[in-house]
C-alpha cells in the first residue's frame, strides 16, 4: 500500500504544483495584458493632446528637407569627408585638428577663469610641432603664419557663409546609433577660427579678426539645423569659444570700433533659447523613436538602454536572455512620463518674457514618481536611466545665452568708455547710442547686475541657476551649473592698465 500513497501523493504534489503554476501563469498574462491596456491608453491620450497643442512628437518633424548642393553648406568637401571615411569603417580626416606634440596645448582665452590667451605660448607650440622652423620676435605673426598652413581648409569653411542651408547626410533612422562623424570637425574648426581670430586682434588687425569671428558664427550656423542635443551642445560649446576670443579682445583694448558694431549686431542676431526649444524638442522626437523601438524588444530594450547609458555598447547576448519580460506596457507609461517631463522642461521658457521658471516642481514630482520605492523606481527604469543625462542641458543653454547678452553689453561698455572716457554708472546710459536696448537677465527677468569696480573696470553678472544674487561671485573649477553667478569681468592687471 505503501508505494500507492506515495505515488498518490507525488501526484497530488505535481497537480498541485501545476494549478499554482498556471495561476500565476495566468496571473501574469492578466498582469500583461492589463498594463499593456493601461500604457497604450496612456500614450494615445498623451498623442491626442500634443497633436491639438501642436507639438512635434516626432524626429522627422525636425530634419530640414533635401537641399541642391550648389546651396548646401554641407556639400563642401571638408564636411563630407568624415561621412565618406564613416562609411568605409576608417577614423575621419584630422583637416583642421592641432597638430600633436610631447607637450601639452597651450591654454585658450577662459572669461570664467580670466585667463587670457597665451600667443607665446601657442609660437612655442608651433615651433615644436614643425609648423614654424624658429620663433620671431612677434608671436601673434608666428601664429598666424603657422595657421597658413590650414589655409585651403579655412577657405571652404569661408565659402560655406555664402550658402544659405545646411543639411548633412546623417542617418537618423539610426536612432542611438546614428553617426556624427563630422561634429569633431566643427570643433576644431571653432578652435582654430578663434585662434587666428586672437592672433589677428593682437597684431593690431581688428577688420580680420572680425572676418575670423564671422566665419566662426559661419560654422554655428552650418550645424543649426542638426538635431538632437548632441548637436546641441556642440553648437553652445562653439559659441562659448568664440565669446571667448571676444573677450579675450575686449580685455586687451584691441577692438575698433566698426568691428564692435557689427559684433553687435551680430550676436543680437543670435537666439540661443530657440536653439534650446529646437534641440531639446528634436531630442525627444529621437528619443520617442528609440523608446518605441526599444519596447518592442522587452527586458532586452532595457538592457540595452543600461548598456547604453553606461558605456555605449548594448550587450545583445546578456539582453536576450530576458526577451519579453518587461511589459510593453510600462515602456509606454515611461514614454509619457518622458515626454511630460520634457514638456516641463521647454515650458519653464516664458514666450512672452524669456524669461526662466524655476523648475522645483519638476523636480519634485520626478522623484515622486521615480524614486520613492524600490518598485517605482523599477517601473520607471527607463525614465530613471534617461533623465539624469539631461539634466546639464538646460544650465548649458542658459549661462551661454546670458554670455552672448553680456558679449552685446561689454561691447557697448567699451564704445561708451571711449567716447565718454569712463564707464557709465548704470547700463541705462548706454541706450540708445551704444545699445538699443539691455539684455534682462534670463534667470529672473531682472536688468543684468552691473557696477564699475575700484580699479576703473566693470563687471556684469547673472544670478545663474542657484537663482540668487552672490554679488557677481564665480568658482572656477566647477561646471557651469555649480556656478553661485555667470560672470564677465577683466583680469586685474588688464583692469589697471588699461581703465584706470
Amino acid at each position: 500500500m505503501k508505494p500507492f500513497f506515495s505515488r498518490l501523493c507525488r501526484r497530488t504534489i505535481v497537480l498541485r504544483l501545476l494549478f499554482v503554476f498556471a495561476c500565476v501563469a495566468t496571473l501574469l498574462v492578466a498582469i500583461y495584458v492589463e498594463e499593456g491596456w493601461r500604457g497604450r491608453r496612456a500614450w494615445a491620450a498623451y498623442q491626442a493632446a500634443s497633436i491639438h497643442r501642436g507639438t512635434k512628437l516626432v524626429l522627422e518633424d525636425y530634419l530640414s528637407a533635401d537641399i541642391p548642393d550648389a546651396q548646401n553648406f554641407a556639400a563642401l568637401p571638408v564636411f563630407q569627408e568624415p561621412f565618406i571615411a564613416a562609411q568605409n569603417g576608417k577614423p575621419a580626416p584630422q583637416t583642421f585638428a592641432f597638430p600633436t606634440v610631447k607637450d601639452p596645448r597651450p591654454n585658450t582665452a577662459d572669461l570664467l577663469k580670466t585667463q587670457r590667451i597665451d600667443l607665446a605660448a601657442w609660437r612655442d607650440f608651433f615651433v615644436k610641432a614643425k609648423l614654424l622652423d624658429a620663433p620671431g620676435p612677434d608671436a601673434a605673426r608666428d601664429v598666424l603664419r603657422a595657421l597658413e598652413h590650414y589655409k585651403p581648409a579655412l577657405e571652404q569653411v569661408h565659402e560655406a557663409g555664402t550658402r544659405p542651408f545646411s543639411r548633412f547626410p546623417v542617418k537618423w533612422s539610426d536612432g542611438f546609433s546614428a553617426l556624427l562623424p563630422h561634429l569633431p570637425t566643427f570643433q576644431q574648426a571653432t578652435a582654430l577660427v578663434a585662434l587666428r581670430m586672437s592672433a589677428h586682434l593682437a597684431a593690431n588687425e581688428s577688420e580680420a579678426a572680425y572676418a575670423d569671428f564671422s566665419d566662426g558664427l559661419n560654422l554655428y550656423q552650418g550645424l543649426r539645423n542638426e538635431p538632437v542635443v548632441l548637436c546641441g551642445l556642440v553648437r553652445i560649446s562653439m559659441i562659448n569659444r568664440l565669446i571667448n576670443g571676444v573677450w579675450d579682445g575686449l580685455a586687451g583694448h584691441q577692438w575698433a570700433e566698426p568691428q564692435l558694431r557689427a559684433l553687435q549686431t551680430d550676436l543680437r542676431a543670435l537666439n540661443l533659447m530657440e536653439d534650446y526649444s529646437f534641440s531639446l524638442g528634436s531630442e525627444r522626437g529621437g528619443l520617442n523613436s528609440t523608446l518605441g523601438a526599444l519596447s518592442d524588444r522587452g527586458m532586452s530594450g532595457l538592457i540595452e538602454l543600461v548598456a547604453i547609458s553606461v558605456d555605449g555598447k548594448p550587450q545583445a547576448a546578456s539582453a536576450a536572455l530576458f526577451t519579453g519580460i518587461y511589459p510593453r506596457g510600462w515602456w509606454l507609461q515611461n514614454q509619457v512620463l518622458i515626454n511630460q517631463l520634457f514638456d516641463q522642461s521647454l515650458d519653464r521658457l516664458d514666450p512672452r518674457t524669456g524669461v526662466v521658471q524655476p523648475d522645483a516642481g519638476q523636480k519634485i514630482e520626478f522623484d515622486r514618481m521615480c524614486g520613492s520605492s524600490l518598485w517605482r523606481r523599477i517601473y520607471y527604469a527607463p525614465t530613471n536611466l534617461l533623465l539624469p543625462a539631461y539634466e546639464p542641458i538646460a544650465a548649458n543653454y542658459f549661462a551661454a545665452h546670458t554670455r552672448v547678452g553680456q558679449t552685446d553689453i561689454a561691447c557697448a561698455l567699451e564704445r561708451f568708455h571711449r567716447a565718454k572716457s569712463s564707464f557709465p554708472q548704470r547700463l541705462e546710459e548706454l541706450i540708445p547710442d551704444f545699445i538699443p536696448s539691455i539684455p534682462r537677465d534670463v534667470m529672473d527677468g531682472a536688468p543684468m547686475r552691473y557696477h564699475r569696480t575700484p580699479t576703473g573696470s566693470f563687471e556684469l553678472w547673472s544670478i545663474a541657476i542657484n537663482r540668487r544674487d552672490d554679488s557677481a561671485m564665480v568658482a572656477p573649477e566647477r561646471d557651469v551649473r555649480s556656478q553661485p553667478d555667470w560672470v564677465w569681468r577683466y583680469p586685474a592687471a588688464v583692469n589697471v592698465a588699461l581703465w584706470k
